[in-house]
């Protein structure tokens, strides 16, 4: 079995990068895992049934490129295939700021930091929020959206992973490799400071 890194990008603002990568185990060859993660993804952000993410997310928030990298043993990637991809936010509210993130949190057979895994989708609009959580329509949303990139991808004969990169003092090995069993969407959001950490802010000074 090979390992695989999937990943989405996009732009904030047409020129603040954003990033979400999840890891996958198939026998299939990168070029196959692509075509499937592109198709999938497509169907996450545009779908109709489910509905897809880019109903919450505002026009100012876009989807450029999804990308399969082969990874070595220890993880680090060898070969990539790209797809180009033109998808646009169509909620019509203005983003959240930019750090903030809805959070998918993948779920192992190990109930301990090493086993669950995560990533940030983009800001979505702001009246995706009521009283500082994210509304159940939205929670919905992605919870739907996600399970259809499950279902496409491990029905496809890829196995979702997780795995820790460093060892841990429990005395698992670095780059031990978990299944993925499930995932979940909680309704608080997450913040995701390394997007914006390369802003340089205006200021107004007083004295």
């Amino acid at each position: 079995m090979t390992n695989y890194r999937c990943q989405v990008n996009g732009l904030l603002g047409a020129s603040l990068p954003w990033s979400f990568s999840t890891y996958w185990q198939s026998s299939s060859s990168e070029s196959s895992v692509q075509g499937q993660w592109h198709s999938a993804i497509d169907t996450f952000f545009n779908g109709t049934t489910p509905t897809g993410v880019k109903t919450l997310m505002n026009a100012d928030v876009t989807v450029t490129q999804t990308t399969t990298s082969t990874m070595s043993s220890t993880f680090h990637q060898t070969t990539l295939t790209p797809n180009t991809e033109s998808i646009a936010g169509t909620d019509t509210h203005d983003s959240l700021p930019w750090q903030d993130a809805v959070v998918v949190t993948h779920r192992t057979a190990l109930r301990n930091r090493s086993g669950h895994g995560r990533f940030y989708l983009p800001p979505f609009g702001n009246d995706t929020v009521v009283a500082h959580i994210l509304t159940s329509a939205s929670q919905t949303i992605v919870r739907d959206a996600w399970q259809a990139v499950r279902n496409s991808m491990v029905g496809a004969g890829h196995t979702q992973i997780v795995l820790n990169k460093r060892p841990l003092k429990d005395g698992t090995a670095a780059f031990t490799i978990k299944t993925v069993t499930g995932f979940d969407v909680p309704n608080k959001l997450g913040v995701q400071r390394r997007r914006i950490s390369k802003v340089v802010p205006t200021r107004l000074t007083g004295s």
